[in-house]
């Protein structure tokens, strides 16, 4: 009992410190403000492909086969690959295949595909960035600001790293709730000033689209933020400051390519493919197979061992280090 009342009120305190230091609420703008730069593309997207449509349109009035037979009509995409190594498509029913487009993009923007939409570009494009670098802050801020021998001598230490931990993990909660609301809410105005522009209700899709379980998108998102935060703060506390790990993180997102099948990004995104259906403008790279067991046992494996290390490394210097 008295180790779960320390564990409270440190968790707390450390709460209360994202929220004085502005680190939440900059996390939060920052997240929010992508999301909604995303919903607007999509808008832009849908307008785009109903002006190929009104343009395929024009041209098929000079054809003898009427419009209605041909949005009836099958479509036959066949893939193409160019001596120079370019990719195109052959479309056989370009009419219904523009069609098609523009149901696809304002369906994107209907309330049952924006909280999909916003969680696969977000989760596999931003979070390992932005929860990386707030797992470094809270790693390091108290190496910062020189009260991390006060905290070690008045409380367990454990319960201190673990505690650091628990918030950030309560605040990607928080962040990815509050990031999500706002997406509903922006992408609901951009359908209306879509269907401003845009009569969508004559946009049906033909093509069945894959059943969103939101809970599993949500839990998917929320682990790859507590993945990348419990990194960032691992690596914060090993290196003992900001830039090093900085440094370290954004080379392995967004400059080296993916090693291979067991690459932290190789696994996030064979799950990934299982939950989501990326029919918006973000496309996640197709995996190596691995399989599903395989997955979870690896990360419980690593996570587990890198843990003991760094919570051990991290306790000796605190008496004698630091």
């Amino acid at each position: 009992m008295k180790y779960i009342k320390e564990l409270s009120n440190n968790t707390l305190k450390e709460l209360k410190f994202q929220h004085y230091s502005k680190i939440l609420i900059i996390l939060f703008i920052s997240i929010s403000l992508f999301s909604i730069w995303n919903l607007y593309s999509q808008k832009l997207t849908a307008e785009y492909n109903y002006e190929l449509y009104l343009h395929s349109v024009d041209k098929y009035a000079n054809t003898d086969e009427s419009l209605k037979e041909a949005l009836n009509s099958p479509i036959d995409v066949q893939s193409l690959e160019g001596e120079d190594s370019t990719n195109g498509e052959i479309v056989s029913n370009i009419v219904r295949y523009d069609y098609e487009n523009v149901a696809s993009s304002v369906n994107n923007l209907k309330m049952e595909r924006i909280g999909s939409i916003t969680l696969e570009w977000l989760t596999f494009v931003f979070f390992p960035f932005f929860f990386a670098i707030f797992g470094i802050y809270i790693g390091t801020y108290d190496l910062k600001y020189k009260t991390i021998k006060i905290k070690a001598v008045q409380q367990n230490f454990f319960l201190l790293l673990f505690s650091k931990q628990l918030s950030m993990y309560l605040s990607a909660i928080i962040i990815l709730s509050s990031s999500l609301l706002v997406s509903y809410v922006t992408g609901s105005i951009f359908l209306k000033m879509l269907s401003d522009r845009i009569p969508i209700n004559e946009f049906q899709l033909n093509i069945q689209t894959p059943d969103d379980n939101m809970f599993l998108q949500f839990l998917l998102s929320l682990s790859v933020a507590i993945i990348y935060s419990t990194l960032g703060f691992y690596l914060g506390l090993l290196f003992k400051g900001i830039i090093a790990p900085t440094i370290l993180l954004i080379s392995y997102n967004f400059i080296l390519p993916v090693f291979g099948e067991y690459d932290l990004r190789n696994l996030i995104a064979v799950l990934a493919h299982k939950i989501f259906s990326f029919t918006g403008n973000f496309k996640l790279f197709e995996p190596k197979d691995v399989s599903t067991t395989l997955v979870f046992s690896l990360l419980f494996f690593i996570g587990t061992i890198f843990t003991i290390f760094i919570y051990k490394i991290s306790e000796k210097r605190s008496k004698y280090v630091i």
